[in-house]
């Protein structure tokens, strides 16, 4: 459906059939959306279904030197695959449905940064966008990754959202109910 989302979206009853795949440094890849535009840009997805697979591979290789024979030192960069969403700040999923299967693979063994979720690989990405509900959606998918994995949502918030929470009688406002991973 889209690559980048810069000023919010909505979709509902949108199907994606195919396989979506891509290889590069700190990439988004998705059944629907791979991103949004930081700072309350709203993505709204009802009735939501991707059927194909779904998989990002990280281009960062080790860099071996004479200094660093196993490299060591060689750093991956975040990337983000999903279902429905790679990355979005504000995120909204009603009745979605992942059947594909969702891959976050890293080259980089010692600090791989991949994030794979069977609807949504992160959430919540920028201080103050407390605003993520994941309601009635499954997971039918196998989701694998080189750091974090999950059936459902890999990461939500970021250490920043904590300080808006009071706003909120010291609850983040992340609502996640009836989903189902199977």
């Amino acid at each position: 459906l889209a690559i980048m989302s810069e000023i919010g979206m909505y979709a509902e009853n949108v199907t994606n059939n195919v396989n979506v795949s891509a290889t590069g440094e700190g990439i988004a890849v998705a059944g629907l959306v791979a991103r949004s535009g930081e700072g309350y840009k709203k993505c709204n997805f009802v009735n939501c279904t991707n059927n194909g697979n779904i998989t990002a591979n990280s281009s960062v290789a080790p860099v071996i030197t004479a200094e660093d024979p196993e490299g060591k030192a060689t750093k991956d960069k975040d990337f983000f695959v999903g279902g429905i969403a790679g990355r979005c700040d504000v995120i909204i999923a009603q009745n979605c449905v992942n059947n594909g299967k969702i891959q976050a693979l890293s080259l980089v063994t010692r600090s791989p940064k991949g994030f794979a979720g069977g609807l949504a690989a992160c959430a919540a990405f920028t201080a103050g966008s407390n605003y993520v509900i994941f309601e009635h959606c499954v997971n039918n998918g196998e989701v694998y990754s080189s750091l974090r994995a999950a059936g459902i949502l890999a990461t939500v918030g970021c250490k920043d959202n904590y300080a808006d929470s009071q706003r909120y009688g010291g609850s983040l406002p992340f609502i996640v109910r009836g989903n189902v991973n199977n």
